[in-house]
């Protein structure tokens, strides 16, 4: 078991790793393929891969579905902020939420933040945006990939309205951007429903995005392009590559061995570990990668038997990502906020459970 120990410490530290690309601005996507290309050269001499892996490893991991669900996401932030804002009428407190369940909490952070100048209001709209994502799959990564029936997001939609309340956006916040596109509106609604019904989030992230990305084309052809930002993408898709790496070197099977091992020990502190592991993971290497990483360690996970512990570890993942702060440029403004954010809904949502 020691080269199996040694190869999850390094992939461990590697994915730690990507946090560092946090600072590097509009440069933070190339960093993170950067550290994502460290890891995987790491696994070639590790022994761990082959070259074909390169190809094979979602498959051979057991996550290509994970990973399409991931990235289609996150393709369908990219995508809508090309395209346009959606039109929503209403106030910051109601619009703000309701566009992070549509769109996804990043790219709703990056349409929204761009109506106003003042940071603190950038703040308040990107965990609003935060807080809505949970009301329903396409808004956050965890809760389409991993709750397929949907019976984890009914559980957790409620403390939308918790997080909403940390994040409290003003009325002024929104002032000055009462227009929209009604187009995106629609595509935006169709996909998060369809990817409502289980067996079709797939097709309808990645047809969603496929749309978005028509109508982001037909605006740059108008001369009405919208904000082109594959920074979001490009950090999911680093982070992915260092989870599938990791993977690959057993670092969800060392985990999900070392929670066996204990779970009977610290059963009564379980949800709340489960929750503390998905909020720090997800803060560390983004919500999109962190759900990926937590998929596979359920899927290694056999013998887990603790009561609440999937919707606790789901809840964690889903409030605790930084990528709505960091898609704004806003991290270091917004920390204690989104700290508030995350005790009260793990204090609320642990006691639910």
């Amino acid at each position: 078991m020691l080269p199996l120990f040694l190869n999850a410490l390094v992939f461990g530290l590697l994915a730690v790793g990507i946090v560092f690309a946090a600072p590097a601005g509009r440069w933070r996507g190339a960093v993170a393929l950067g550290v994502a290309g460290i890891g995987s050269v790491t696994g070639f001499v590790m022994g761990v891969m082959v070259p074909e892996d390169v190809v094979r490893l979602p498959i051979d991991t057991g996550l290509s579905t994970t990973l399409g669900l991931v990235l289609g996401q996150a393709l369908l932030g990219v995508a809508v902020v090309a395209a346009g804002r959606p039109w929503l009428p209403g106030p910051a407190i109601v619009v703000a939420p309701i566009t992070g369940a549509l769109i996804g909490e990043i790219g709703a952070a990056v349409v929204l933040a761009g109506s106003t100048e003042n940071r603190a209001a950038k703040v308040r709209l990107a965990l609003a945006a935060a807080a809505g994502g949970m009301l329903g799959r396409v808004g956050d990564p965890a809760l389409l990939s991993i709750a397929p029936d949907g019976s984890t997001v009914a559980q957790i939609a409620p403390l939308a309205l918790v997080a909403l309340m940390a994040a409290r956006p003003r009325p002024t916040d929104l002032a000055g951007a009462r227009d929209g596109d009604r187009m995106v509106t629609g595509i935006a609604l169709s996909a998060g429903l369809v990817a409502l019904v289980p067996g079709l989030a797939l097709p309808g992230v990645w047809g969603g995005a496929a749309l978005l990305g028509l109508v982001a084309l037909a605006r740059r052809r108008q001369g009405r392009p919208g904000r082109l930002d594959p920074n979001p993408l490009l950090w999911v898709l680093g982070a992915s590559v260092l989870v599938l790496v990791a993977t690959a070197a057993g670092t969800p099977m060392v985990i999900s061995l070392g929670i066996e091992e204990v779970q009977n020990a610290f059963m009564a502190f379980g949800p709340a570990a489960f929750f503390g592991a998905g909020a720090g993971f997800s803060a560390l290497i983004g919500g999109h990668g962190a759900s990926l990483f937590a998929q596979a360690v359920l899927d290694r996970s056999a013998a887990l038997n603790v009561a609440g512990a999937v919707p606790a570890l789901t809840m964690g993942l889903a409030v605790g990502g930084l990528g709505p702060l960091l898609a704004v440029g806003s991290v270091r403004a917004g920390l204690l906020r989104w700290l508030l954010q995350v005790l009260l809904v793990g204090a609320v949502g642990l006691w639910l459970v």
